[in-house]
């Protein structure tokens, strides 16, 4: 068996984040990966609250006692937008 690589744990988390339903824009960033075609030119957001939520739901996975992943600010903003202004 060859030795394990820096490689190997990219693979790994990608393919996790997939399991996690975690979309595949932002499970790309979070390995690195550039955009491609036309994402490349009109698509600059980072996907940085996605990527912190992807992250948190992949320690919890791969560490059950981990704490739990809080509510994204995206999600908590996008609910008090729907809810007229108040949280719910």
């Amino acid at each position: 068996m060859e030795p394990w690589q820096l490689e190997d744990t990219r693979r790994t988390v990608r393919t996790n984040l997939a399991r996690l339903k975690v979309r595949i824009e932002v499970a790309e960033a979070v390995i690195g990966h550039a955009k491609k075609g036309l994402d490349e030119t009109y698509n600059l957001y980072e996907y940085l609250p996605e990527r912190e939520e992807a992250l948190a739901l992949w320690a919890a996975a791969a560490d059950p006692v981990a704490p739990k992943p809080r509510a994204s600010r995206s999600r908590a903003a996008n609910s008090r937008s729907r809810s007229g202004g108040q949280p719910r």
